[in-house]
């Protein structure tokens, strides 16, 4: 199968939330929520899915998506102080401009993104940076 579509492709789902999709030029592709950071698909270059998401997945602020690949931090379900998983996966995450350069013996084939997290002032008073 080959690649529809670009590398790197900025989407929006139902929501209006943005979600960046990757592609390799096989046709193999993840999608990605800027809604947490969470992957919420994994297609093999067959259009096969690798990943579970509920039925019941809400894929609306303030819930969390259920399913997929989360990112749990800065702790584990309720082993902490702060909401289950911790507060990154409730977050809006941003698309770096400016990521650094893939290393140059990589092959040029990849499609990748880098997502940053900006701490707001309540993530710092209930996790400073030390």
């Amino acid at each position: 199968m080959n690649q529809s579509g670009p590398a790197v492709e900025i989407t929006k789902d139902r929501n209006g939330i943005h979600q960046v999709v990757l592609r390799n030029p096989r046709g193999a592709s993840a999608r990605v929520s800027l809604y947490g950071g969470q992957v919420l698909s994994w297609r093999t270059d067959r259009g096969e899915e690798l990943l579970f998401a509920s039925t019941k997945a809400i894929f609306k602020p303030p819930y969390a998506v259920r399913g997929g690949i989360p990112i749990c931090f800065p702790q584990f379900g309720q082993r902490g102080s702060l909401e289950q998983h911790g507060f990154a996966r409730n977050r809006i995450w941003i698309i770096d401009d400016n990521p650094p350069p893939l290393h140059p013996n990589d092959p040029s084939e990849k499609a990748y993104t880098d997502l940053l997290l900006k701490p707001s002032e309540d993530d710092m008073k209930i996790w400073p940076n030390r």
